[in-house]
Parts: structure tokens; C-alpha cells; sequence
């Protein structure tokens, strides 16, 4: 990925500028897109991260990347910023469309990070009443009838919490495996499809009542957790095929998507 931005970005500044200015611009750039892993690295702090240098930080990582920008301005201010806006425009064309890779996202351990700090920062302790938003758990039997009831609570939640739950009846011991850990993808690709700002918990329980309290008491994480349940299964109503209705389920052939309508 980064060998593809510098001979990009490379190749553009070369053609534009003479050969003199152009390597004496590629270099610190090409340098500063180097170091810039390491400072993402840094900033992540990943478990696994085991420097041999002895002064590695992020702040040395981020004092080589200035140092290689300030170094570009001096020596052409304006086709440094040309240089920088080709860069910042290829990141993010790769960002935007580059396909699936298998070696992970430094975006998601950064998230990760900034996430975990500040769900520290949330103390239930400061909560008041006029801050007060409903942070619903939708405890889910069908999703292929459950489709409009999705859409409408993901509207009424208004910026709180949402959890789709479901309970898969049966005991652990007497199966050979966790069948509730292969559904999860089906049920994100459901999330996904829909459109809706919801997280997934599936769990595994003798009785429908004992897995909606499991996920009523578990749902959530430090001052994020559901203070309103929703059943969307206790009625008196017929239920309604959603897929067959939404034409985001279907495919050229008239086949649904996703195959979490075959396991309802």
C-alpha cells in the first residue's frame, strides 16, 4: 500500500517539476510516509509492539515526520503542498476503495484505542435525569419479520444505545460446539444491509426468559448499557415476510441475501 502512494505521488511530482527538485522532494516525503506506520503503531499501542531501538516512541516517530515535512517546505513551499494534497488524496482513494486485505486495519486498533479511554471517562456515577436517552435491547426471534420494528426503534433511540439480542435455546454441554458464534456474521451482514446503528449479542440459554435476562444484565459495556427491552415477538399480529418486501435482500434471481432467513 505505501509502495503503490510513493510511486504514485512520485510519479506525479517528476512530471511536473525537473528531476532535481523532484528527488530532493520524493525523498523526505517518501521518508515521512515511512515513519508514518510507526507513529500509528504508537499510537495504538499494541500488546505485541517490541521495539530494538532504544529511543523508539511517538514522539520520535513524530519528530521524523516533521522533520521530513519542514525539510520539503524549505525547499519548494509549493510544490510541497501540491506533493502533500496528491499524497492525501491517494490515502484516501485507497481508504475509500481499496479491496479487503488479511493483515488487519491500523484504523481499527486506533479506534479501538480512543474508545476504550474514553468509555473509561463515562462515569455512571454522573448521570442525571435530563441527560437521560432510551438505550434499547430489541430481543429479536425472526429478523425476516422484524425488519420494520429494527428501523423504527433505531429511529426512537435518538443517539443512545442499541442492541439486537437473540436467544438460541439449548445446552452447551450437550452440544459439540458454540453454535451461537458462526450466526454472528449473518446477523452484522443484517445490521449492515439495514442500515441501522445497532451492535449484536446472541447468546445460549435453556428458555427464552433466562437468555433475555443473561443479555438484559451483560448487553453493553461500563456506562453504556440498555435501560429499556424491547420483545419484538409477543404479539398477536401475523408476522410479515420484511426480506420479500425490501429489495436490499434480494438478488437478480429473487433469492434473499442473507441467509439468516433460512435459519428463522
Amino acid at each position: 500500500l505505501c509502495l503503490c502512494v510513493l510511486l504514485g505521488v512520485s510519479l506525479c511530482v517528476s512530471l511536473c517539476v525537473p528531476l532535481c527538485v523532484s528527488q530532493s522532494l520524493c525523498f523526505p516525503l517518501c521518508l515521512s510516509l515511512s515513519v508514518r506506520p510507526s507513529v500509528c503503531v504508537s499510537l495504538s499501542v499494541p500488546h505485541r509492539l517490541r521495539p530494538t531501538f532504544q529511543f523508539f516512541s511517538l514522539w520520535t516517530c513524530a519528530l521524523g515526520v516533521l522533520g521530513c515535512v519542514v525539510m520539503m517546505f524549505v525547499i519548494s513551499a509549493v510544490l510541497s503542498s501540491v506533493a502533500l494534497l496528491l499524497l492525501l488524496g491517494l490515502l484516501l482513494l485507497l481508504h475509500y476503495r481499496a479491496p479487503t486485505s488479511t493483515w488487519g486495519y491500523i484504523s481499527q486498533a486506533l479506534i479501538f484505542h480512543q474508545v476504550r479511554k474514553y468509555l473509561l471517562l463515562l462515569d455512571v456515577r454522573k448521570e442525571h435525569v435530563k441527560f437521560w436517552r432510551p438505550q434499547v435491547l430489541l430481543m429479536v426471534s425472526n429478523p425476516r419479520s422484524s425488519g420494520r420494528l429494527i428501523a423504527f426503534l433505531n429511529q426512537l433511540k435518538k443517539g443512545g444505545l442499541f442492541v439486537l439480542g437473540h436467544v438460541t435455546l439449548g445446552e452447551l454441554d450437550s452440544l459439540p460446539s458454540d453454535p451461537v458464534q458462526p450466526q454472528y456474521r449473518y446477523w452484522l451482514s443484517l445490521v449492515d444491509t439495514l442500515g441501522v446503528k445497532a451492535f449484536v449479542d446472541l447468546t445460549l440459554a435453556p428458555s427464552i426468559r433466562l437468555g433475555t435476562q443473561q443479555l438484559l444484565r451483560i448487553a453493553g459495556l461500563g456506562g453504556m448499557k440498555p435501560n429499556t427491552l424491547v420483545l419484538g415477538f409477543y404479539d398477536n399480529c401475523l408476522p410479515e415476510d420484511y426480506f420479500l418486501q425490501d429489495p436490499a435482500f434480494r438478488t437478480e434471481d429473487g433469492v434473499s441475501e442473507s441467509k439468516e432467513e433460512e435459519r428463522g
